[in-house]
């Protein structure tokens, strides 16, 4: 199947993954990142080099917002809404309650899950979007599991 196919590096594979178009590498940059990664290294000995060299090492890839704009776009618009709900307040909600609990120390925003029940319930919606790409990723039509995945998402409202 041509979907197991082993992607040929780390871009194939980011770009397999996604959905997304990463440019690819050049050489000079190739070598710009592998020099000031030395450097980096070399100098800096202590927990903030390893930051900085993860952050530059995954300078091309999609942000966050990126990947949840991209999982979204697979399914028609419609159906979207109706299995997660308002797009942006998903994307804004996934997005900055991520960015709560893995980056300590950050201000809030107002659309960050903290109460147990609502926590919950979006996870269900997540699940269900989910489940529907896997679906399809398998060969089922949006169309023909739509339903089914819609009712499951909802047994706990």
């Amino acid at each position: 199947m041509a979907w197991m196919a082993q992607p040929d590096g780390p871009t194939e594979i980011q770009q397999k993954r996604t959905g997304l178009q990463i440019p690819a590498q050049s050489p000079f940059f190739k070598q710009v990142l592998k020099t000031l990664c030395g450097v980096i290294a070399k100098e800096c000995g202590s927990p903030i080099a390893r930051r900085f060299l993860d952050s530059i090492r995954h300078a091309n890839e999609p942000d966050f917002k990126t990947r949840i704009k991209s999982l979204l776009s697979r399914i028609s618009r419609e159906n979207a809404v109706k299995l997660v709900g308002d797009l942006t307040v998903v994307e804004q909600s996934l997005r900055q309650t991520r960015n709560h609990f893995t980056h300590p120390g950050i201000r809030s925003k107002g659309r960050v899950m903290v109460e147990a029940k609502e926590f919950f319930l979006f996870d269900q919606r997540l699940h269900a979007l989910l489940r529907l790409l896997m679906l399809m990723r398998v060969g089922f039509s949006e169309e023909r599991v739509l339903d089914q995945v819609y009712v499951q998402s909802r047994q706990w409202v």
